[in-house]
């Protein structure tokens, strides 16, 4: 859930609707050779479906015991955060390389937890997924994954 406060009100929009926008904006992107790209339809695959796993905790917005506050995308328990991703890139499984990029998403934006107690496995499944998916594709390699996140 990502909170906006406007007004002395929250707005709450979700992750799914959130990565919907960012696929509106990515069909319309014309640089680094998106337009052209013979994966561009898995890509933006990805782009629409990223946060797909946040479907169920959104559903539902998660409120901290003690504040009484709802809990953004951020600050919810890091055991959230971590079943979010797998969730995600299994539903895309029909699309391997979509499948690989969330996976590499997910690698990317918790990188700064890497090391810490408790995301070790996390990581292990998360590139162990993306590096199953790419192999799936039969056709696109790491260089294309690096290039086309």
């Amino acid at each position: 859930m990502i909170i906006q406060h406007v007004d002395g009100s929250q707005l709450l929009i979700t992750q799914p609707d959130h990565a919907v926008l960012a696929a509106h904006i990515m069909r319309h992107w014309q640089a680094d050779g998106l337009q052209d790209s013979p994966r561009r339809s898995a890509i933006l695959l990805a782009v629409q479906e990223h946060d797909n796993g946040w479907r169920e905790v959104d559903s539902s917005p998660m409120v901290d015991d003690t504040t009484g506050q709802l809990l953004d995308f951020i600050n919810v328990p890091a055991v959230v955060r971590r079943e979010v991703w797998p969730r995600g890139v299994n539903r895309l499984a029909s699309t391997p390389y979509a499948a690989a990029l969330v996976a590499q998403h997910a690698v990317h934006v918790y990188r700064r937890f890497r090391g810490e107690r408790g995301w070790a496995p996390f990581f292990l499944a998360m590139e162990a997924a993306r590096d199953r998916y790419l192999q799936l594709t039969g056709s696109a390699g790491p260089e294309d994954l690096r290039r086309d996140y």
